[in-house]
């Protein structure tokens, strides 16, 4: 459902179904879905794969998409609130997880069946916010139980190592500290909990729901045909767990559930408000921004086709912000807001007020040299983040790179040192092309000098059975000496973590290195899953240090 190592989350719809909820063709859908900010990534028959923003987690199911479409066609607009009946249920947690795990909340909701379809999309969103707002489930954890095998009230508390219960698509007890040792969930995330005691959701009979952030019970598994559902949320902030808990509401509810609070106290916790906030913006800055002449209004209308709640007030419009809105921070996204419901599509650019011709800087003259070059030795331009994993990086066998505090994916959580890891990645998700595969990539990286240096380089590989250090020379040659006229350049032997040993060389122009070449390492080869024959030669330049150069010379 959810791409797994992708920068972006993808979810899997169906048009029929997303037609019966939005009330519109299957066409017009289709049409629409880019407009609420979802880019299409592959069709097959009724199935279609989008890709959704990580900060709109509510779009994670076809059921937040197709709310979404209710409004951007008119259909049905203004807010969806959460319907909460009282509770019934009640959370209590114990002081002892303070200290391990400290938040928790939860729903129950009622009324409803899970059958395949809505099980698969379900799982999906919880997955989603695991990786997205859950930051690899450190931050936030979701246990998705059958209410009907569940005795309110529930307890958060902690347990021993040794304490026993059936792990998810396991049949027999294990105590915890196997768990951890031999389940897949259990080596994976276990390092999360790591300590002498352990937390744990136990109905009022003590039978254990789930073991936070690890893995559930298979006492309470949900599955085709469950009715009754109930969902604990854990992690370490209020405000996480809170925002996740807002997802999974609206998400059931439009899943045709019925929702009941659950009362939650102890150690720190409260029962979930799930309030509407407000938030105004004014019309200049929407009109302004835009480049519109709206009414409050209209412009009213566009939020409420946004599903946001909106009404004017003189030159400002009050907005009512769902819990489960929480990516709306400022007034300017509310513009956004109101862009979108007034509909890109209906936009006209405008050219802004002329200005003197200013003349393009001798770097980007240079680069559209390269480009030109390149492409006429028969090389495909890539793009790649500036952000890379380090996966990647460590694949290629580099570190040392700097790392991003908070990052939005595990895709991203570092600045690159090398454009070499993203060119040998591009090459291992396409070796079910023809070769030869001849990629160049020009971009900036990032080393540590004290503070952040950044320089612009140019990449290039090229990969085929017979891939050789002179080929990659002879093209390094073509870049240097035809293309940009230097003549003082060589070769001398060298090494590097990317580098077959004894098949590698730095490059010096001008009297100084500018970068570094070879034929790369069949472990490097094997990491990046590149086909067994298969032989990859590669270089890499410091092109500002080459175009500095050519300042110097007087070049243009």
């Amino acid at each position: 459902m959810a791409a797994g190592d992708a920068a972006v989350p993808v979810v899997e719809l169906s048009y029929r179904r997303l037609s019966d909820m939005a009330g519109a063709q299957v066409d017009t859908i289709r049409e629409r879905l880019p407009h609420l900010g979802l880019d299409i990534e592959h069709e097959e028959g009724d199935v279609v794969r989008v890709e959704y923003s990580p900060n709109r987690p509510d779009y994670s199911t076809e059921y937040g998409i197709g709310l979404g479409l209710q409004g951007i066609l008119g259909n049905e607009t203004g807010i969806v609130p959460l319907r909460m009946k009282p509770p019934r249920w009640s959370i209590h947690a114990d002081d002892s997880v303070a200290g391990v795990r400290g938040a928790v909340t939860g729903v129950l909701a009622t009324g409803g069946t899970l059958d395949g379809h809505s099980l698969k999309q379900i799982i999906a969103m919880q997955e989603d916010i695991h990786q997205g707002l859950g930051r690899g489930r450190r931050r936030v954890a979701i246990g998705i139980h059958d209410a009907g095998r569940m005795e309110p009230p529930i307890s958060y508390t902690t347990v021993s190592g040794e304490h026993s219960f059936v792990p998810l698509e396991h049949t027999q007890e294990m105590p915890i500290l196997d768990i951890l040792r031999e389940t897949k969930q259990g080596m994976r995330y276990g390092g999360l909990v790591s300590g002498q005691r352990y937390p744990v959701i136990m109905d009022d009979t003590g039978q254990v729901a789930s073991m936070p952030p690890v893995i559930n019970s298979a006492h309470t598994a949900i599955s085709a045909g469950t009715g009754d559902v109930f969902v604990d949320i854990t992690g370490h902030h209020t405000i996480d767990v809170e925002r996740a808990l807002a997802v999974v509401c609206i998400t059931l509810q439009a899943a045709g559930f019925a929702l009941e609070r659950v009362s939650v106290s102890g150690a720190g916790n409260r029962t979930p408000p799930l309030g509407e906030r407000e938030m105004s913006v004014g019309m200049d800055m929407i009109n302004g921004t835009l480049g519109l002449g709206m009414t409050s209004g209209e412009a009213a209308a566009c939020m409420e086709r946004s599903r946001l709640g909106a009404h004017p007030d003189g030159d400002m419009i009050r907005c009512a912000i769902p819990p489960y809105r929480f990516d709306i921070m400022g007034p300017m996204d509310l513009v956004e807001e109101a862009a979108l419901g007034y509909g890109i599509d209906r936009m006209e650019p405008v050219p802004p007020p002329g200005r003197p011709p200013g003349r393009a800087h001798h770097t980007t003259v240079h680069m559209a040299v390269l480009d030109r070059i390149m492409t006429g030795l028969g090389y495909t331009q890539t793009a790649s983040p500036v952000l890379a994993g380090e996966d990647a990086m460590a694949r290629a066998g580099m570190d040392g790179g700097m790392r991003v505090a908070n990052p939005k994916s595990g895709a991203h959580t570092m600045l690159r040192t090398s454009l070499l890891p993203g060119l040998l990645d591009a090459l291992g998700r396409n070796v079910h092309e023809p070769y030869p595969h001849r990629l160049y990539e020009t971009g900036r990286v990032f080393e540590r000098c004290g503070v952040a240096a950044e320089s612009l380089r140019l990449g290039c590989v090229t990969a085929h059975k017979d891939a050789s250090y002179s080929e990659i020379k002879s093209t390094l040659h073509a870049v240097l000496r035809r293309g940009l006229g230097l003549e003082d350049i060589s070769t001398p032997p060298a090494g590097g973590p990317i580098y077959q040993p004894g098949r590698a060389a730095d490059i010096w122009a001008g009297g100084r290195q500018v970068g570094t070449l070879g034929e790369v390492s069949g472990d490097i080869l094997r990491a990046f899953r590149l086909r067994e024959h298969t032989r990859v030669a590669a270089f890499e330049l410091d092109v500002e240090l080459i175009f500095g150069g050519l300042a110097d010379k007087g070049a243009p």
